[in-house]
């Protein structure tokens, strides 16, 4: 009966540490604080340049992505001029033109 009654004491004592290893401290240093700072600081900062890069190359961006939306749209005429013997500058500038 005591047996039991140790071995029942000694699990609880064994559970009862590994929830302390797995607890998180209670408080934390001024040094984590000022990191997490820090860290946040940082990414506001980078998503700050980020959106004022986006705003002001938007109108590149919307140039290429038209240029490459117009170079597949046009593809399949341009195929169908070269094979009628036109150079593929003028079969490329020929709808364009048009």
């Amino acid at each position: 009966m005591s047996d039991q009654l140790t071995d029942k004491s000694s699990v609880v004592e064994q559970s009862q540490a590994s929830v302390a290893e797995n607890m998180p401290p209670l408080s934390t240093s001024p040094s984590d604080r000022l990191l997490r700072r820090i860290a946040t600081l940082l990414f506001l900062l980078v998503a700050g340049m980020l959106t004022v890069f986006g705003y002001y190359a938007s109108s590149i961006c919307i140039t290429v992505v038209l240029a490459a939306f117009l170079a597949i749209l046009f593809d399949p005429l341009v195929a169908k001029l070269e094979k009628l013997r036109l150079p593929r500058g003028v079969a490329a500038a020929a709808p364009l033109l048009t």
